[in-house]
């Protein structure tokens, strides 16, 4: 699959927008909820689509997948199915036509989950645990993007990344975490890839103590959801029941009414017809990107004012030095 050209970001919200620049009046929910120290990501395939990584989408894998199935042999199997675009269906027919194994390889001979570069929605919440404004994030994707960005970012402790019910025992809650709720491609026997394989003994579960946890406590970020699969329907609606407040923000590229139209399922296992206030519209990239220039315009605020405080109690203003601005990590170096 091609690939976008090196890591090089233009998006409006990162380079050319002033830093200063208060954020939309849709993205404060968001944004304070980094601030208090309460947000976490749920990030979906779209988090992916974004240049320069440009991994396909569900709907996009499944046709790849229908299409090398039609040829070779099974095109009365595919024209069977209720929803060709749904990835889920389409690997619970090719299991059931074929074998897991043959599927997993026919996968990895369509996307090249390695080579691919972090987009700037990756780097954004790598950057945002490294200043600790998260502590853990879910994704229901297979790529490694997320801990690519960690390694790109460098922060002091890298989050631990769990993605099957073995990673899951040995993470706590004292240490940053991303779980990948529906396994890790560098494991093909941690995937979940239809609804029935959620239920096996090693998928992570939300009935898992630490996940009930964050999700009572925490403000939930979707991000690059819109035509899903069944399965991955399945676990938003687990985790939405599991939540005590509603998300804080649901990020998607259409006008809310369209994206209700085109995604009624997702809609409703998310209960975005309760909430339709917290619905951004937005590139990913483009909206995380705001979140992540908005977050350091409020540390860098909090900073001068800790430091003009400081100046005022010792009685000259003239000490305040550059010393006493912590300001965090140039968001030139993801560039």
């Amino acid at each position: 699959m091609h690939l976008h050209e090196p890591l090089s970001f233009h998006e409006i919200s990162f380079r050319r927008t002033p830093l200063a620049e208060p954020p939309r009046a849709e993205t404060g929910l968001a944004l304070a909820s980094l601030v208090n120290g309460r947000a976490f990501f749920v990030t979906g395939a779209g988090s992916s689509a974004g240049a320069p990584t440009g991994l396909p989408t569900g709907p996009q894998l499944a046709a790849g997948l229908v299409a090398w199935a039609e040829g070779s042999g099974l095109g009365e199997q595919m024209a069977a199915l209720e929803d060709c675009s749904d990835l889920g269906e389409v690997c619970e027919a090719l299991n059931g036509a074929l074998n897991r194994g043959m599927v997993i390889r026919q996968i990895e001979e369509e996307v090249d989950w390695e080579e691919s570069d972090p987009n700037l929605c990756h780097l954004a919440i790598a950057l945002l645990f490294g200043e600790e404004a998260v502590s853990i994030s879910f994704t229901v994707n297979w790529d490694p993007k997320l801990s690519d960005a960690f390694k790109r970012v460098g922060g002091k402790i890298v989050p631990r990344v769990a993605y099957n019910a073995a990673t899951m025992s040995t993470a706590n809650n004292n240490e940053p975490r991303l779980i990948h709720l529906h396994g890790l491609w560098s494991d093909p026997d941690s995937l979940v890839m239809t609804s029935t394989e959620l239920e096996k003994n090693a998928a992570v579960k939300w009935t898992d103590p630490q996940l009930r946890a964050s999700l009572s406590s925490g403000s939930a970020i979707l991000v690059g959801f819109a035509a899903e699969p069944s399965y991955v329907l399945k676990s938003l609606s687990e985790m939405r029941e599991l939540m005590d407040n509603p998300p804080t923000s649901v990020i998607g590229r259409e006008e809310v009414e369209k994206f209700t139209a085109k995604s009624p399922r997702l809609a409703e296992a998310i209960r975005l017809n309760e909430n339709l206030d917290r619905y951004v519209q937005g590139d990913a990239c483009e909206v995380l990107g705001e979140l992540l220039r908005c977050y350091y315009w409020k540390r860098l605020e909090a900073a001068i004012e800790a430091a003009a405080n400081l100046g005022a109690k010792e009685g000259d203003r003239s000490k305040i030095t550059a010393g006493h601005l912590k300001v965090p990590c140039n968001r030139d170096a993801v560039g």
